[in-house]
């Protein structure tokens, strides 16, 4: 039995039984659970609930392990489905006579299938038991999906379905895409649901059995993050205009689980925000100034030399043209803590950070009782 059959068998159940009605607005099924089908000793499966005529077809082809590209509808299914290699285009003027498991396809209003030359018969999904577009889950009529005679629609083309793949070839682990995202078809047919798996990398896959993209996940007290390519994030990520770091490997943290509070990454400090705070998420990485216990830091709102963007800020920085000083180490207060009311000695020369943490100079000022002058540059004069 090839493939293309079982398409045909897997649409023949979808619009015979009375579970699959007539919906655009749950055009892919309820995700509640899937019909399993038997053909020729194999096991298939199909979501239960409402299709349309175009997400009918599409599923049908994508559970017989037939690929239809991606498409989503009838404007997309011609070039996405022939884009496969699994399909060819026919117009109706080519006088191409559709055999079963061909696709009739009008490319603005309707599709159906062909399920047998002679009879001439088409199975499709036509309309809710409302007269509209939506309805009661299930075929309520009779007539919201069901096979009978030809008609002319009229229609553009064919699609032939090409493909001549046998359906009882050995079957392996492997990914599937179809129009609601990328899931994991194992062998015997299941999936993962609800749950991680490592692969090349790691996974994590909905209740509904698709793999997670372009998205943060809270699972188990931690935010995780998945790419565009479904895979989980380790390491920077920038989204929008904030920075996260997701642990790029397992320790006090699991690998992946996003960081908060102080980290030290590489060379340099950061603080991730353990909270929301206003515009800015949890887990984002801080600029400028922030206040923490004790004590303020500046966190560099942008690459300066060698100093990576969000990176703290340690020694001398100007900050809106005026010096502060970041203490370097851990002499007498946290490293990275802005100083104040303190000496500072470099290359000979002294300086002195005030009350509000800003260098002196160009002025004279009474500390502990004695005065003391400073130069432009900040240096004590002589």
């Amino acid at each position: 039995m090839l493939k293309r059959e079982v398409a045909v068998e897997l649409m023949k159940h979808l619009v015979n039984h009375d579970w699959h009605g007539y919906s655009q607005y749950s055009r892919w099924g309820d995700g509640e659970g899937t019909c399993d089908i038997a053909i020729a000793g194999k096991v298939y499966h199909l979501e239960q609930g409402d299709r349309d005529c175009s997400s009918a077809i599409i599923s049908a082809f994508e559970a017989a392990g037939i690929s239809c590209g991606g498409a989503t509808y009838t404007g997309n299914m011609r070039s996405c489905m022939v884009g496969t290699g699994n399909f060819v285009w026919h117009p109706m003027s080519s006088g191409y006579i559709a055999k079963p498991g061909d696709v009739y396809l009008n490319e603005v209003h309707h599709t159906a299938m062909c399920t047998s030359a002679v009879p001439d018969l088409l199975a499709e999904f036509c309309i809710s038991e409302t007269g509209g577009i939506d309805g009661a889950e299930g075929d309520q009529t009779g007539y919201e999906s069901y096979e009978h005679a030809y008609y002319d629609r009229p229609w553009d083309g064919i699609l032939e379905c090409v493909n001549t793949e046998p359906a009882n070839e050995v079957e392996s682990d492997r990914w599937v895409k179809d129009a609601k995202g990328w899931w994991y078809r194992r062998a015997d047919g299941s999936y993962p649901k609800d749950q991680w798996l490592k692969l090349d990398a790691w996974y994590y896959f909905d209740s509904y059995g698709y793999a997670l993209r372009n998205q943060w996940k809270y699972i188990k007290g931690l935010w995780y993050y998945f790419g565009d390519d479904c895979r989980m994030v380790k390491g920077w990520i920038k989204l929008g205009s904030h920075w996260y770091y997701l642990n790029p490997t397992a320790g006090a943290k699991p690998e992946g689980a996003m960081l908060t509070g102080w980290q030290k990454i590489g060379s340099y400090w950061y603080f991730l925000r353990p909270a929301r705070d206003g515009n800015h998420p949890e887990g984002s990485a801080a600029t400028e100034w922030i206040r923490d216990d004790l004590y303020w830091y500046y966190l560099l709102p942008e690459k300066k030399g060698s100093k990576p963007e969000c990176s703290m800020a340690l020694g001398w920085e100007q900050i809106g043209g005026k010096w502060y000083y970041f203490n370097p180490d851990k002499n007498c207060q946290p490293i990275g803590s802005m100083m104040c009311c303190h000496w500072i000695t470099e290359n000979g020369k002294r300086y002195y950070v005030k009350e509000d943490g800003v260098m002196a100079a160009n002025e004279s000022i009474v500390i502990d009782g004695k005065e003391y002058r400073f130069d432009g540059s900040g240096a004590l004069k002589a």
